[in-house]
């Protein structure tokens, strides 16, 4: 070590290792090779930094993120390596070893170098990864150093390489880690890809499986509901009335929620890492999904409680509307609509308009990806009432379900893709029911569905040809 004093008083510098290491007191900076530099306490200053964020990002994508970033600027470290600090790679890199000690990166020791077998192994001892997780029990090991080794011996050996831990100590006065370097095909961006695959999977594995248990959950208070409703006939009202009430006074909460998510979101989504913008989103999906089933839920009640407004009501003016109401389905799934000249009926405008919009909504929701919707609705005269039919080239049904679909909370198997309530249909078959007709399905997987109703038919005949 020596000390180079020609620099002032204001710039103390010293030499480690063929280091320059220099200080600007007046401006409270330092250098380390000419590069601005900071001084951190391993333990706590490090430790404390860099343990919340493995503990988040979990160790494995902690490791391949630390390694990613160490690996970047290894082409200069070789390129020094073979022609500043040494005469052949093997004594550069043991100068350049040398000289990063001087920063307390610990010692480099080249155990094996087999250029021909395109192999290596390394030991560092005292590095301070070592030394800052020594006190810990969820450690995660010397990332920083193996992306070091994997980028320079890449360049190196001419090849793709890898480093493993084989070999690493924590302890104070044994403090160290030996890497196995090897030719392989791995890398860690890919690597990095793959973890962020698993993590995504596991995340919807485990958010099926919440909504697998909420299902279940709805599913057994329906049945309870069924069985008291069985057994006391005249609390059925009251039943209804209650997931009425509790339907309507929930959606303004869930209103709520959707828009403050919405604003820190908006506001705040710059400041939030990758797994707080998956949270948010998470959270804005499920607070959706439940506005959608507690939506489903009103109408559904709302068809016992309200009963029928029976009027005579133009066909083409609740398809119209209906239609309206899923515009931006519509547009954002590139879906076109041909709809037949349709005629008046007897019936309540409002519930029909719901039908409409449940049957043209599920035509887009379970289109086939590989195509734009295509939907149809006809219709035809069949003695006193008319029979309507909504057709689409989706992705169809196995006819075993056919009649499970129009039972409240019963969803397809195979489908789980696909967001739903299990109630849309229940609602279509009670609201046709109620207007004394019949509702059916004719499909079959990749070929389409097609869904048949009937409504009492007025004395006027079709509207206007014209419309």
């Amino acid at each position: 070590m020596d000390w180079l004093g020609n620099r002032g008083l204001d710039t103390p510098s010293i030499k480690v290792n063929d280091v320059d290491i220099t200080w600007n007191v007046e401006d409270g900076t330092f250098t380390f090779f000419g590069i601005p530099s900071a001084l951190f306490w391993i333990n706590p200053s490090m430790l404390t930094m860099l343990q919340p964020l493995a503990k988040e990002v979990g160790h494995d994508l902690f490791r391949l993120q630390v390694a990613q970033s160490a690996s970047k600027g290894t082409d200069e470290d070789y390129h020094a390596m073979v022609t500043v600090l040494g005469d052949t790679f093997e004594a550069g890199f043991l100068k350049w070893g040398a000289a990063v000690s001087s920063a307390g990166w610990g010692t480099f020791e080249l155990l094996d170098y087999d250029a021909d077998g395109k192999k290596a192994r390394v030991r560092v001892s005292n590095t301070w990864e070592l030394l800052m997780q020594k006190d810990i029990s969820d450690r995660w090991g010397c990332p920083f150093i193996q992306g070091k080794i994997i980028g320079i011996f890449s360049h190196a050996l001419k090849t793709t390489c890898w480093a493993d831990e084989l070999t690493i100590s924590y302890a104070p006065d044994n403090a160290f880690v030996e890497f196995d370097i090897y030719e392989s095909r791995k890398t860690i961006e890919a690597e990095i890809q793959r973890k962020r695959m698993e993590r995504m999977q596991e995340n919807e594995r485990l958010l099926a499986a919440e909504i697998a248990r909420k299902t279940a959950e709805l599913e057994a208070a329906n049945r309870l509901l069924e069985e008291k409703a069985d057994a006391l006939s005249q609390s059925n009202a009251e039943l209804q009335r209650f997931a009425y009430v509790a339907s309507h006074d929930m959606q303004e909460p869930l209103r709520t929620v959707i828009s403050y998510l919405q604003i820190l979101e908006s506001r705040y989504g710059d400041q939030l890492d990758d797994n707080g913008k998956e949270f948010i989103g998470f959270a804005v999906g499920g607070a959706r999904r439940m506005r959608t089933l507690l939506r489903d839920l009103l109408q559904f009640s709302r068809i016992e409680m309200d009963g029928l407004k029976m009027a005579e009501v133009d066909m083409n003016t609740i398809t119209d509307t209906a239609l309206q109401d899923l515009a931006a389905s519509i547009t954002h799934a590139k879906a076109t609509i041909t709809v037949d000249d349709l005629p008046r009926v007897k019936g309540d405008g409002g519930q029909l308009r719901a039908l409409l919009t449940n049957l043209v909504g599920n035509a887009i929701k379970y289109s086939d990806p590989a195509r734009p919707p295509e939907i149809a609705i006809h219709t035809r005269r069949t003695g006193d009432h008319w029979r309507f039919t909504v057709s689409d080239n989706g992705i169809g049904i196995e006819e075993q379900y056919f009649d499970r679909i129009f039972v409240i909370f019963q969803r397809l198997h195979g489908h789980g893709e696909y967001e739903g309530t299990g109630i849309g249909l229940a609602v279509c078959k009670k609201i046709v029911e109620k207007h004394g007709g019949w509702i059916r399905v004719d499909s079959a997987p990749g070929n389409g569905s097609t869904f048949s109703f009937t409504l009492p038919a007025t004395d006027t005949g079709p509207s206007d040809p014209t419309h």
